[in-house]
């Protein structure tokens, strides 16, 4: 895939540190940048990069456990939408988010 183009990235940074100064104001837990990879499945690793994503406190690992893909579905995913996407393909990246547990994309 080739990387997204200026307008992505300034939608993903807008709702990155939004989303990031929330968080860190109240200490809710982190926030993770676009590139950084869940596991959300075993078996047949199903493994997402998110646009945007957030991990409530308590349920992060400790930060030596925090090297490599974060083997954990994220309380908040979410993903910017390009006009290229078509709407078949982002119904199944919501849905393989769902499906893992994602409470909110």
């Amino acid at each position: 895939m080739f990387p997204p183009g200026a307008e992505h990235g300034e939608i993903a940074f807008e709702l990155s540190l939004r989303i990031g100064n929330y968080v860190v104001e109240r200490g809710l837990g982190r926030v993770y940048a676009a590139e950084t990879g869940f596991l959300l499945r075993r078996d047949l690793d199903t493994v997402q990069a998110p646009d945007v994503a957030f991990v409530q406190a308590e349920r992060l690992p400790p930060p030596a456990e925090r090297r490599g893909y974060l083997p954990l579905t994220p309380d908040l995913a979410g993903e910017v939408v390009s006009p290229s996407d078509r709407l078949a393909e982002i119904q199944q990246k919501v849905g393989r988010y769902v499906d893992a547990g994602v409470r909110l994309v």
